[in-house]
């Protein structure tokens, strides 16, 4: 089965590392685990991955402080056993594109981490598309001319 992307783990808790990295692993995803955020910093120093699931409580830096601090340029999904709308809401806002509940459900865990990396592919195909096409609008059809005379129009 070819890896179809590589994901960081960062739980204090060894059993929920475990059972994340084997429902990951059996869908053919590839894992690293960690206790704490100064070995997910570490390890993103050291190469890039594709996605972070991420405990709110660790030992020392919490998963929320981690977060703040790190703007991560990787696609975070939080984890919390004492989950509430207000954290949720605290940690979409500092950058984090989702937020599972402990006890997470095997299939609940694969939608979430299979809709994150759908987004990022299709953002950095967007980007790729844009740098090829130099941000241009392409095409001579009826819309896209009407289309060109209005950004003419409104764009002084």
């Amino acid at each position: 089965m070819p890896d179809r992307g590589h994901i960081l783990i960062v739980d204090d808790e060894p059993n929920i590392r475990r059972l994340l990295s084997g429902v990951l692993a059996d869908e053919g995803y590839s894992t690293e685990s960690f206790d704490d955020a100064e070995s997910l910093s570490s390890s993103l120093r050291a190469g890039p991955a594709d996605l972070v699931l991420l405990d709110v409580c660790l030992p020392g830096a919490s998963g929320m402080e981690w977060l703040r601090a790190a703007g991560a340029d990787v696609p975070v999904v939080m984890m919390s056993g004492h989950a509430n709308i207000d954290l949720a809401l605290q940690a979409v806002r500092l950058g984090a594109v989702d937020f599972l509940e402990k006890p997470i459900a095997a299939e609940r865990l694969l939608l979430a981490v299979s809709n994150v990396l759908e987004r990022s592919r299709l953002a950095a195909e967007n980007q790729r598309l844009r740098r090829q096409t130099g941000g241009e609008l392409l095409g001579e059809g009826t819309a896209l001319q009407e289309l060109r005379r209005s950004i003419a129009r409104i764009a002084p």
